[in-house]
């Protein structure tokens, strides 16, 4: 299953038959498998929340728990990703994909969508007085799951870790 995370004003006007809403407040576009029919997307949204609010319940028990239920490096490297282009997108705005593989393991990606990143998205957040210029103004630890995932040490020393690596073998020497 692939879902695309986007906030839900976007689809006020028209509905969206394809959307799910989790008990986190994220929601999710189901984009991948299409259904022909509306009984079918009923049972596919139903499938697909249950899927989502049962990740988000096993994201706040620790390591050794959500570990079991998702792809931690996937969730760790997209962050990183989206928070060195300050992706405006990245705070499940629009455009943050994550799919479930066939393990029933759920992965963050494709990462996707920049056009709203390296400060070209002019916007002030309520807990700040800046405009999107701001160096420390990026979103991707806004995300319902991350705000989750940035509580816990484990996933943190983690990122830490990978971050280090990615330094160390020179991934940004040239930037």
């Amino acid at each position: 299953m692939l879902f695309e995370l986007e906030v839900q004003v976007r689809h006020l006007e028209d509905g969206c038959a394809t959307c799910v809403v989790t008990n986190d407040g994220v929601h999710a576009m189901v984009k991948e498998p299409e259904v022909d029919t509306a009984d079918q997307q009923a049972a596919l949204n139903a499938e697909c929340l249950e899927y989502l609010n049962g990740i988000e319940d096993k994201l706040d028990q620790g390591y050794d728990v959500y570990s079991q239920y998702i792809d931690v490096p996937s969730f760790i490297d997209w962050y990183i990703v989206n928070e060195l282009v300050k992706n405006f997108d990245a705070a499940f705005w629009t455009s943050t994909y994550c799919y479930r593989s066939e393990d029933g393991i759920l992965h963050m990606g494709p990462v996707w969508d920049f056009d709203v990143c390296f400060g070209n998205q002019d916007v002030t957040y309520p807990d700040s007085v800046d405009n999107g210029l701001y160096p420390y103004n990026y979103r991707a630890d806004k995300g319902a799951w991350y705000r989750t995932l940035f509580k816990d040490e484990t996933f943190v020393n983690m990122l830490l870790e990978r971050w280090n690596q990615l330094v160390n073998d020179g991934y940004f020497t040239d930037m």
